[in-house]
C-alpha cells in the first residue's frame, strides 16, 4: 500500500547496455524493491531500452522529440522524486546518458521559453525524498 504523503519516484537504470547484470541496473532494481516494500509509489525507466540519438543541430532542441523520448517526459512529470543510478565510464556519466538527458529536456520539456537558462519545468523535483 503506497503511503499517502510520500512523493512518487521514477528510478532511471542510465547503463547504457540494455543487457542484464550489470552492477548499476542491480543498484536501480534494488532501490526500486525497497521503495516498494516501503510502500511507496516507484517506477524504473531502463534508458539501455531506449533509443535516444545525440543531437547535433542546436535546432533540433526546439522541435518534439521522438515517441520514446516523450514516454519518458512523461514519466519524469508523473514522479517527484528522480533517483538516476549510472556506472561512471572514464570518471563521468557515459555520453548515451547524457545524449538521453539532452533529449529529455528537449522541446522546452525542463527550460523555460522565456528562461532558457533556467530548469524551471523541473522545479521540486528534489534529490530527497521529503
Amino acid at each position: 500500500m503506497a503511503a499517502p504523503n510520500l512523493p512518487p519516484i521514477l528510478v532511471l537504470d542510465a547503463h547504457p547496455d540494455p543487457a542484464p547484470g550489470h552492477y548499476v541496473s542491480a543498484l536501480a532494481s534494488a532501490y526500486v524493491e525497497g521503495a516498494r516494500e516501503a510502500g511507496r509509489p516507484v517506477e524504473m525507466l531502463r534508458l539501455g531500452e531506449i533509443e535516444a540519438p545525440v543531437l547535433r543541430d542546436p535546432a533540433d532542441f526546439a522541435t518534439p522529440p521522438p515517441p520514446a523520448i516523450r514516454a519518458a517526459q512523461e514519466a519524469v512529470t508523473r514522479r517527484r522524486h528522480l533517483v538516476v543510478v549510472h556506472p561512471l565510464w572514464l570518471g563521468a556519466m557515459p555520453a548515451f546518458s547524457k545524449a538521453f538527458f539532452e533529449q529529455l529536456f528537449r522541446a522546452q520539456f525542463a527550460m523555460a521559453p522565456a528562461r532558457a537558462r533556467r530548469l524551471e519545468r523541473l522545479r521540486g523535483l528534489g534529490p530527497r525524498g521529503a
